[in-house]
């Protein structure tokens, strides 16, 4: 069937110009023998056209190992440029798997072909679109790859549970645990006949150790340093030194006490692109392994006990998710990835409730010297009651912030609606399967496995109704109708989104292109606080380029004496001879500040200044709270 039609070229030079398709999703013993099994493909399909086709042709060969399902592959991009160039006369593969696996893209691989008047063959699947019945053929090559994948899938995960309790799918362990060679595993020195891992002896002495001084400080942290300092291995699998997680990871593995997991985290594909997505798996394959453990389950309890940590058996949700789940690193709630450092140029990071200069930290080396930590949310309140009175002042500017403010609450809005709507429809369906469960132990139903689904079925009804309380709560579900109930609660509106919001942070960082935060010093006591010098960007005439705006903002609680520095001392110069409790009770302060406020303001005069701090652009030699970290 596939030779009825001869192979004609479309351009004038009679050269046939044909792209060749190969591809093997899983690597062979060695990269050469991957290369010889797509290149064995490559071979089939020129003996078949050297048979079809006796003039010159010009061949190009795309061939890769990677995952049929995978649908923005490399060669595949590349094969589509040329096809859409419009130059090459034929796209040949061995069959029809080898360009996709997906029935969905080899459909529509091979329409696209069609429309852009490019032939298509697969020959071992007798397609072939300059036939009449190219497309009954492509129904049945799709139909017969695609029972193929179901197949794959269901042998896969048989062989690896089988593997798994047989003491093999031992794919990366952690520190205190090696590898087992087969012969290893088979002669039973070292464990059960067929185990592939075994304990490191040598670790067993460290393990006690770590719970000791868990125990005995409280705090993480120490023991980590503790580790690092001593030079304890962090495993064959990590790279440097040991680090929270890799830590957390260890201590709390069930493996410590003799339990191994597996399929920790389901991998659910993703038709429409052939990637996956990953998702923790609740009930993960158990097993019992005696010989694996380097302490008692009520040692490791213990131990985790102290710092509130628990083994991770993999089987509960954390009560609050992350609110970074689905967020690019890219993006971060002001004013984070917006701050950088006027020491060292370097960026600002978000380090808890505090920015930090990544350079100043112990992990990168501690090459800048400037160690203020920036309040997170008082500098968000400060950034925004100065814009909110800027705002005020300019009308379009402020037009232009409600328009975008009011997207922004438009698509939270719609999400919440929409999550609202799956929580509900989530919660009717656990409740319906809580009321068939319960009919079936009423009617004598088996025991232990009814009760046991009765129980996560309730547990899972617990969450769910927490969910919808949260979503149905006045704070997350507030509803703003139109774009002038936005304009008059502004200042709410902006405090909503400033706080909690990533897109919104990118408007923040256009309006704010510049952020430095300066450390400043006081005159007496030397102790160091951030200054920001932002450049506020507006234009008042609507203009794409706008005029920036210096800014100069305290990110910190000014100190009473400071603050009311002023005031106390034209307090003295009106009524000299009034007692300084009297100042303190006109100005609702206390007698101490009116003291510290008038000395203060006498140091300025001695040093001939009028700011009340210095800037600092190198080290100071005294800084109280730096402590040992200020001498780099």
């Amino acid at each position: 069937m596939l030779r009825n039609v001869p192979l004609e070229p479309k351009n004038s030079d009679g050269v046939l110009r044909v792209i060749l398709i190969g591809r093997v999703s899983k690597p062979k013993e060695s990269d050469e023998q991957t290369q010889l099994t797509i290149e064995s493909s490559f071979e089939a399909i020129k003996d078949f056209l050297a048979d079809v086709y006796k003039g010159p042709m010009d061949i190009r060969r795309f061939g890769e190992q990677i995952s049929g399902m995978v649908v923005d592959r490399e060669t595949i991009l590349e094969v589509w440029e040329l096809i859409e160039s419009g130059e090459w006369d034929l796209v040949i593969a061995e069959d029809l798997s080898r360009v996709y696996r997906n029935p969905r893209h080899q459909m529509a691989f091979v329409q696209d072909c069609v429309d852009a008047e490019m032939r298509c063959i697969c020959i071992a699947d007798s397609l072939d679109t300059c036939n009449e019945d190219w497309e009954i053929m492509l129904g049945v090559a799709t139909l017969r790859h695609g029972m193929h994948v179901p197949d794959t899938k269901r042998r896969v995960s048989r062989t690896a549970t089988y593997a798994f309790h047989n003491g093999g799918m031992v794919l990366q362990v952690k520190a205190g645990y090696r590898k087992l060679t087969k012969g290893e595993a088979e002669s039973g020195e070292f464990g059960p006949v067929g185990l592939r891992e075994a304990k490191v002896p040598e670790f067993t002495p460290i393990f006690h150790e770590i719970r000791t001084r868990l125990i005995e400080t409280r705090c993480a942290s120490d023991v980590i340093d503790w580790l690092n300092e001593s030079g304890v291995p962090t495993g064959p699998y990590v790279r440097g030194d040991w680090k929270p997680g890799i830590f957390k990871s260890c201590v709390c593995d069930p493996k410590l006490h003799g339990w191994r997991l597996f399929r920790r985290t389901i991998y659910k594909q993703i038709f429409k692109t052939g990637r996956y997505k990953r998702k923790l798996n609740l009930e993960p394959e158990r097993e019992f392994v005696p010989e694996l453990a380097h302490m008692t389950l009520e040692q490791q309890e213990s131990m985790l006990a102290a710092v509130g940590w628990r083994i991770d058996w993999n089987n509960s949700i954390p009560s609050k998710k992350s609110g970074r789940i689905g967020v690019s690193r890219k993006q971060s709630i002001w004013p984070g990835q917006a701050a950088t450092c006027a020491a060292c140029g370097g960026p600002m990071l978000i380090y808890g409730d505090f920015l930090k200069c990544k350079n100043s930290q112990k992990k990168n080396g501690r090459t800048c010297w400037n160690l203020v930590q920036v309040d997170l949310q008082w500098t968000r309140d400060m950034t925004r009651q100065w814009l909110i009175t800027q705002l005020d002042v300019l009308p379009r500017v402020r037009k232009t912030m409600v328009d975008l403010a009011w997207a922004e609450i438009q698509e939270r809005q719609a999400d919440t609606t929409k999550l609202l709507g799956l929580t509900e429809s989530e919660l009717q369906d656990l409740e319906d399967r809580q009321k068939n469960v319960s009919v079936a132990l009423a009617k004598g139903g088996q025991l232990e496995g009814l009760l046991n689904e009765l129980k996560a079925i309730e547990s899972q009804l617990c969450r769910c109704r927490k969910r919808r309380t949260d979503l149905m709560s006045e704070e997350s579900h507030a509803f703003y109708k139109c774009r002038e109930e936005i304009d008059n609660s502004l200042p709410e509106v902006l405090e909503l989104l400033i706080n909690t919001s990533f897109e919104f942070a990118d408007v923040m960082r256009t309006f704010f292109p510049r952020f430095v935060v300066q450390p400043i010093q006081t005159l007496d006591s030397g102790q160091v606080y951030p200054c920001g010098k932002l450049h506020f960007h507006a234009d008042e005439n609507g203009d794409d380029i706008g005029e920036l705006t210096e800014v100069v903002l305290d990110l910190f609680k000014v100190p009473d004496p400071i603050r009311l520095m002023k005031k106390i001392v034209a307090e003295r110069a009106r009524v000299p001879k009034r007692t300084l409790r009297q100042i303190a009770d006109d100005l609702q302060t206390n007698y101490m500040t009116v003291k510290r406020g008038l000395a203060y303001r006498a140091l300025m005069d001695d040093l001939k200044v009028e700011e009340p701090f210095r800037e600092l652009h190198q080290a100071p030699e005294y800084a109280p709270r730096w402590g040992r970290r200020n001498k780099m």
